[in-house]
């Protein structure tokens, strides 16, 4: 049988592609734009594919290897959509789509049966169900809120919005496979090898670049950066009796204690937290038990990565720039639990074996109303060609029950008027 083509389209160092790549699709390349992700690492793990940074970047030669394309799979800038900075920057309100136009461009070029599209709910109030369809009019939309925790993940609230788009016709409808599970960080942890690569510590005595002493001690406000420097020991002693899972409280400059979002000792007898790719500090998750910041490995499995994959460069044993790239890349890194299982629907799906009892059919996660009113808006002015199983599988039933009602209501209203 004739392999699954795939092109990775934003897609980082390829984590998405992951799961299809131990499915054996053909992985023809990756086109990505941002300059942490070109260090080597996609073209590690992926031998033989293309990484460029642009479309315009394509050859005649790459540009045939991505004809007859069955999947375009990547995950968009989604910084802007954020809870944290969407409230805080006018991005949204400018209508500002970020990197997704270009997605959808390899879309309209390469016309693959099926595109995988990762990114944030927000990220509807700019990049609507009315945009999909305007764009990809041949293709019918599919708008899932998943939670990565419920396909095996140890991060509990992974939560984000993949917009799946499948060539119309085709008759595809997405199948829920959620499950229960308490598998905890040190579990996971456990399960990799001392000596594996990208497992090593950074030196306890090295500068701990990104915090300074004065957020620890307002009374080293206004002294030189070189006596606010410290070093990873001191920087321990510092957080060791803060609770866990909590944000790190701070001083800032004009001695204003504050809190730092997302900068936190991870509990690891229990689930994790949401990784990132830093900001402020090159790091700011910490192992509970040895005050450490996680490894790149450590972070990789907490992503679900495979062990054998490996990140460049290697050795990295202090806070510099090369460390900086390789956090971001292991922060934003998507975990491959759904991304797996959604390729290997795709494949089973293209290959007539895929069945309905083969899945949970389950969903956990608690709906997202903006996910659900962009389904609802699709679903009922496009329609699809499967549409009794989408309906039957379908996460936004009780919204989509009550705009019905809706619509009843404002019907017998209109009528009344009448009379």
């Amino acid at each position: 049988m004739k392999k699954l083509k795939a092109l990775g389209m934003i897609s980082g160092i390829g984590s998405m592609l992951i799961g299809a790549k131990l499915q054996e699709y053909e992985i023809v390349g990756n086109i990505e734009w941002r300059k942490y992700y070109h260090t080597g690492t996609f073209e590690k793990n992926f031998p033989g594919a293309f990484l460029e940074k642009t479309l315009n970047d394509l050859s005649p030669e790459q540009r045939e290897q991505c004809q007859d394309l069955d999947l375009i799979i990547g995950h968009t800038e989604c910084g802007n959509f954020s809870n944290m900075r969407a409230n805080k920057i006018n991005r949204i309100d400018e209508g500002d789509k970020g990197d997704i136009p270009e997605f959808l461009e390899a879309v309209q070029e390469f016309k693959p049966k099926f595109f995988v599209m990762d990114n944030l709910p927000k990220s509807l109030l700019v990049a609507d169900w009315q945009y999909y369809f305007e764009e990809l009019p041949d293709y019918e939309i599919h708008f899932e809120w998943v939670n990565n925790y419920g396909y095996g993940n140890i991060q509990k609230n992974r939560k984000r919005l993949f917009v799946i788009g499948v060539k119309r016709g085709l008759g595809f409808y997405f199948i829920p496979g959620e499950f229960k599970h308490s598998v905890s960080v040190i579990e996971r942890l456990s399960e990799i090898d001392e000596d594996a690569e990208n497992n090593e510590k950074l030196d306890i005595d090295a500068i701990y670049n990104g915090w300074s002493r004065y957020q620890f001690d307002a009374s080293c406000i206004g002294k030189t950066v070189d006596e606010n420097r410290m070093t990873l020991r001191e920087f321990q002693s510092r957080i060791a009796d803060y609770p866990n899972n909590l944000n790190f409280p701070y001083y800032n400059k004009k001695g204003e204690q504050k809190f730092k979002i997302g900068f936190s000792k991870i509990n690891v007898e229990g689930s994790a937290l949401v990784l990132s790719g830093g900001g402020a500090c090159y790091d700011n998750h910490f192992r509970s038990d040895t005050l450490f910041p996680f490894t790149i490995r450590e972070r990789a499995k907490i992503q679900g990565c495979p062990d054998d994959f490996v990140f460049l460069p290697t050795g990295v044993t202090s806070t510099t720039r090369e460390y900086s790239h390789l956090i971001k890349q292991t922060g934003k890194f998507m975990p491959i639990e759904f991304c797996t299982f959604i390729t290997l629907q795709i494949k089973n799906f293209l290959e007539d074996v895929r069945e309905d009892d083969d899945y949970t059919q389950a969903r956990l996660i608690n709906p997202n109303n903006l996910v659900d009113q962009n389904k609802w808006e699709f679903c009922s002015t496009m329609g699809y060609t499967a549409q009794e199983k989408v309906c039957q599988f379908c996460g936004s039933k009780k919204y989509c029950e009550a705009r019905k009602m809706e619509e009843i209501k404002k019907q017998i209203f209109k009528n009344d008027d009448l009379y």
